[in-house]
C-alpha cells in the first residue's frame, strides 16, 4: 500500500500514522485474519498487521452491502471511538468530520492548537453552503506571512484522518452521510483562522446566532467527555470543553429566548430551525 505523502516538517511523525488505525481496519474488512502483514510505503516501509474486533467481526466483504446498517455504524464508529449518543444534535453530513476531528484531537502529534480554526472553518463553510454561495471560499491576503510549521503538521494530520475514514466509511457503504467536502477545508483560510482566532474568540466573530450555535454544538460534540477514554488532563482539549461549560452557563440569547435554538437537517435534506425550551419548575 503506497499511502500519499504531504508537504511537512521531517522531524515530525508522518500524518498518515495519526490514522493508521482507520487503514488496520480497512485492511481487516478486506482481507481479513489470517492474511499476514500490508506493507505500508510512506516515508519508511511499515508492516500492519489487518485488524477484526469488535462489531467488524460480524462482517464479511461479500455481504457489507446487505449488514445491517447498524451493525455498519458501529463498526465505523468504534474505529474512530465515538459514541453514538455523542454525534446526537450535529447535522447528518457534519457527523463524520466531527467524529474524525474527536479522533484525531486524541491521536495527533504534536498536541494541536488548531481545533477552534478547523470548526470555524466548517462554521463559515456551512453558512456559505447555504447561503447559495458557489465556489470555495476566497481568501484574500495582501501582506502573506510564512506558515507555522507545527500547526500546518496538525491540520496536515486532520486531513489525512479524513480522508482515511472517509474511505472507511465508503467501504462500510455510507452508514453515516457522505460530508459536504468542498466546505469543510480550505488551507489558506484555515490558517488565516489559526492567526485571527489568537486575539478574538468565534463568539465575537460569528454574527448569526444560528451559526454561533451550530459552532456551539459542533465544539461541545468534539470535546464531551467520554468514560474511560484516554484524555490529556489540562491540554487544549480540556481547556475548551471548560470553555464549552461556560458558553453554557452564560448565553445570554438562552436566556432571553428561554431556550436554545438550532439548526437541524430534515429527512428531505432541508434545513430546519427547532427550538429546545426550558421546563418550567
Amino acid at each position: 500500500m503506497i499511502l500519499g505523502i504531504q508537504a511537512e516538517l521531517s522531524d515530525l511523525q508522518s500524518s498518515n500514522l495519526t490514522s493508521q488505525p482507520i487503514w488496520q481496519v480497512l485492511y481487516g474488512l478486506l482481507l481479513g485474519l489470517g492474511q499476514g502483514a500490508v506493507r505500508e510505503v510512506d516515508r519508511d516501509e511499515l508492516e500492519v498487521q489487518p485488524l477484526v474486533q469488535g462489531a467488524a467481526q460480524q462482517l464479511r466483504l461479500a455481504t457489507l452491502p446487505q449488514a445491517d446498517h447498524a451493525v455498519r455504524l458501529q463498526v465505523c464508529l468504534e474505529t474512530l471511538g465515538v459514541e453514538e449518543d455523542t454525534l446526537e444534535g450535529v447535522p447528518a453530513h457534519l457527523r463524520l468530520p466531527v467524529a474524525v476531528t474527536r479522533y484525531w484531537l486524541r491521536r495527533a502529534s504534536p498536541e494541536p492548537t488548531v481545533l477552534k480554526a478547523l470548526l470555524m472553518v466548517m462554521v463559515q463553510g456551512e453558512l456559505m453552503r447555504q447561503n447559495g454561495k458557489a465556489g470555495r471560499q476566497k481568501v484574500t491576503n495582501h501582506h502573506p506571512q510564512p506558515l507555522d510549521g507545527v500547526v500546518a503538521h496538525s491540520f496536515n494530520q486532520w486531513q489525512a484522518c479524513l480522508k482515511d475514514a472517509s474511505q472507511l466509511n465508503l467501504l462500510l457503504c455510507k452508514p453515516l452521510p457522505e460530508p459536504h467536502y468542498a466546505w469543510l477545508y480550505q488551507g489558506r483560510l484555515v490558517h488565516r483562522w489559526q492567526k485571527e482566532l489568537q486575539e478574538r474568540e468565534p463568539e465575537e466573530i460569528l454574527q448569526d446566532p444560528r451559526f454561533r450555535r451550530l459552532y456551539r454544538r459542533l465544539l461541545g460534540a468534539v470535546t464531551q467527555s467520554d468514560p474511560g477514554a484516554n484524555r490529556r488532563a489540562g491540554g487544549p482539549e480540556a481547556q475548551l470543553r471548560a470553555s464549552m461549560e461556560h458558553l453554557h452557563l452564560n448565553t445570554q440569547e438562552e436566556k432571553e429566548l428561554g431556550g436554545a435554538a438550532g439548526l437541524d437537517q430534515g429527512s428531505d435534506g432541508s434545513w430546519v430551525e427547532v427550538k429546545y425550551g426550558r421546563r418550567k419548575q
